[in-house]
């Protein structure tokens, strides 16, 4: 199939590439015809030739970068060196099968090289994305204009097609089923003909739903031995002398990649020691927290800040997901109805969470507000999983507290036998505003990180800034110290992080305000004076006192 008949599909996914990437895009097919090119060349556009860095991808199939086009020996040799426009390049091969059906390409500015090559190889990233979602469009395309045909001399073709297909009828009865269906859904001696078809899918499904739900395109199934499959696409037909049937088309899913993403991205161990600080208050919870990430056993996340609790609930979930375990999550804070319907479902209807969730992970989060009755339905099946033969069955719940639980058991309030379940890991966080180090670690931490987001060189580390900013008080905890940084680096990309910088932006942006009566104190009315941007009669107010007080005081302590 041409990737010229694909050019809307193309056109959308290229621009939007390029307002993420905040570059230009390019693709060529294989007969290096330009399909889309949001390029704007000053002067004549550059052909695309065999010897070129698009030709060579069309070529070999194989993803190439060129960071400089002028120290590339590649580009050196191009007759039109001297003419192009372009100052880097990195393009990904779009393969339909075996063979490179086209090349999706990264075209980089001269003026815009040096900003964007740390970018560059990340880049590709996001192109073999695309050019896989390019790859799966060709094929179900290819695939779809099959079942527009399908009738009793197409049997022996689809056979032949390497991705699975069935055809049922309206009762969801199997009518045909090629050699790739049978071999990943049927059993060695079942026959295809007229075997129901929700059983086949029940029997590999990764997600187990109810008959009644069906399935829907984006379902995935699982065979030990063949790998993951995907149901890709769905098409009815009206045959003249039969009744309406229905063809499902399946492709493989290539899981290496994302897996490798994945791993890259959540390595529990490296995430918690950039979490916790190596205080003497935070210890304990670091090393709970590595014991762990080394178990499938259910945890427990108590800390006074449920934003924290959370987020230490949902890496340890997203690392689940990316050993491939399948993840469920439930807020307990609802109304007992809908909380209930969520976690066991309705009889007849549909499965809840916890039946669902064996062989998964699931996070209850704020498990406090579980009502008793809830809690008690939960310890029984919890108790049930137990009992049953078998491997694989098993939760591991992942839950978060905003109060002490074993309190809670003591006046009756949680049930002891759920207690136990899911605190056999049990990390106690403990409130990092009434720490000075742990303030140091996050500050240093998130300034350090929204430096690399925003491209600064502004922050040098300035121990004394630190210094200031953990005697400070925060008492929105994490979150008031990650948004102060943000505030401070993206305020100061272009100009040097003083001290006095920051104390001003504290009082501009509302994280430092006077205290309302009481004694006067000269550095706090100082700080005001200099940094808060106020009139005095704005500082009198808030501090509570008289403009005329205000003077006198001012007087009295010569600022």
């Amino acid at each position: 199939m041409e990737l010229i008949a694909l050019k809307d599909e193309i056109k959308q996914l290229a621009y939007t590439l390029k307002r993420l990437l905040d570059t230009d895009i390019i693709v060529v097919d294989k007969h290096m015809n330009r399909v889309i090119n949001t390029f704007e060349y000053h002067q004549a556009p550059i052909g695309i030739k065999v010897n070129s860095v698009v030709g060579n991808i069309i070529v070999t199939a194989r993803e190439k970068v060129v960071k400089d086009r002028r120290c590339s020996e590649e580009c050196k040799k191009c007759p039109e060196y001297e003419q192009c426009e372009i100052g880097s390049i990195a393009g990904v091969p779009i393969m339909e099968g075996k063979s490179c059906a086209g090349v999706i390409a990264i075209l980089v500015r001269p003026r815009l090289d040096g900003r964007m090559k740390w970018t560059l190889e990340d880049a590709v990233d996001f192109l073999r994305q695309m050019a896989e979602m390019i790859s799966g469009k060709i094929q179900r395309n290819y695939l779809q204009e099959l079942a527009a045909s399908i009738d009793k001399s197409a049997n022996g073709l689809l056979d032949k097609v390497q991705e699975p297909i069935v055809v049922f009828d309206e009762n969801r009865r199997i009518c045909f089923a090629n050699q790739k269906f049978q071999e990943f859904f049927l059993e060695e001696g079942e026959a295809a003909q007229g075997y129901p078809l929700d059983e086949c899918l029940e029997r590999r499904s990764m997600y187990k739903r109810q008959k009644e739900q069906g399935y829907t395109v984006g379902a995935r199934f699982f065979k030990e031995t063949s790998g993951i499959l995907r149901l890709a696409s769905e098409q009815k037909n009206e045959l003249e002398e039969e009744t309406e049937k229905t063809a499902f088309f399946f492709e493989y899913v290539d899981v290496a990649f994302m897996k490798k993403k994945q791993a890259r991205m959540f390595k529990l161990p490296e995430w918690i020691d950039l979490y916790f600080s190596d205080s003497d208050a935070m210890r304990p919870a670091k090393e709970a927290a590595k014991q762990a990430a080394y178990n499938e056993l259910s945890m427990l996340i108590e800390g006074m800040r449920k934003e924290e609790n959370d987020e230490i609930a949902k890496m340890f979930l997203l690392k689940y997901a990316a050993d491939g375990g399948g993840i469920l999550e439930v807020e307990c804070g609802k109304i007992e109805r809908i909380l209930e319907q969520e976690l066991f479902g309705v009889p007849g209807k549909f499965q809840g969470s916890v039946v669902m969730a064996g062989g998964r992970a699931l996070g209850l989060y704020s498990i406090e507000k579980l009502p008793l009755y809830l809690q008690k339905k939960l310890v029984e099946y919890l108790t049930l999983l137990q009992a049953k033969e078998g491997y694989g069955e098993n939760i591991r719940l992942i839950t978060t507290s905003e109060t002490k639980l074993e309190e809670y058991v003591k006046r009756g309030l949680f049930l002891e036998e759920l207690y136990y379940y899911v605190s056999q890991n049990h990390i106690r966080m403990t409130d990092i505003v009434e720490n000075r180090e742990d303030l140091k670690f996050y500050f240093r931490r998130y300034l350090d990180y929204y430096s690399r987001v925003y491209h600064s060189t502004s922050w040098k580390g300035d121990d004394t800034i630190i210094g200031y900013l953990a005697e400070c008080e925060w008492p929105e905890g994490r979150q008031s110290i990650r948004t102060f940084s943000e505030i401070v680096i993206r305020n100061t990309v272009k100009s040097k992080i003083t001290l006095e910088e920051v104390k001003r932006l504290q009082f501009k942006y509302g994280f430092k305000k006077a205290e309302k009566g009481g004694k006067c104190d000269p550095d706090k009315i100082r700080e005001l004076l200099l940094y808060s941007e106020k009139s005095k009669k704005d500082i009198a107010k808030e501090l509570g006192i008289g403009r005329a007080t205000l003077y006198r005081w001012m007087s009295k302590y010569d600022i």
